[in-house]
């Protein structure tokens, strides 16, 4: 019986994330950081991917205790809380966003439905009337 070589395997030396590299040398860029190299870069993509499910599934735990199946933005404002993470703000849990249905394109009948948030319509103040001064009387 003659003995034979293993298999080499394939096993893949860098294996691609869902937060990619080109993200993190925009966001460097950014920053003013031209020079970023190619180690750091996806060293950096991995920590801000594990980070992103450590509040995922903090956040999912809060859901889970709540009762609910809908991932809300306030169990994600706790989760950032217990991990002691910078708050989001700008996303408020008692006043959600509302999507409304735009209207399908007739020129594009293969397009999906699209959702938007709808702007709201703030108006602008009143320009202040002008009122005449009048001199106080100097006794």
């Amino acid at each position: 019986m003659s003995k034979q070589a293993p298999k080499a395997r394939n096993v893949p030396t860098k294996v691609p994330g869902i937060y990619k590299t080109d993200s993190v040398r925009d966001v460097a860029e950014s920053l003013n950081i031209t020079n970023l190299p190619d180690i750091v870069a996806s060293a950096l993509a991995s920590d801000v991917e594990y980070r992103i499910q450590q509040v995922v599934e903090e956040a999912a735990r809060f859901m889970r205790h709540a009762k609910r199946t809908t991932l809300t933005t306030g169990d994600i404002d706790q989760a950032l809380r217990v991990l002691n993470i910078e708050p989001l703000y700008g996303h408020f849990p008692y006043n959600p966003p509302t999507f409304r249905r735009a209207l399908p394109f007739p020129q594009m009948q293969s397009a999906g439905t699209v959702y938007f948030v709808e702007d709201e319509e703030k108006a602008a103040p009143a320009p202040a009337a002008k009122t005449r001064r009048t001199r106080a009387a100097r006794s």
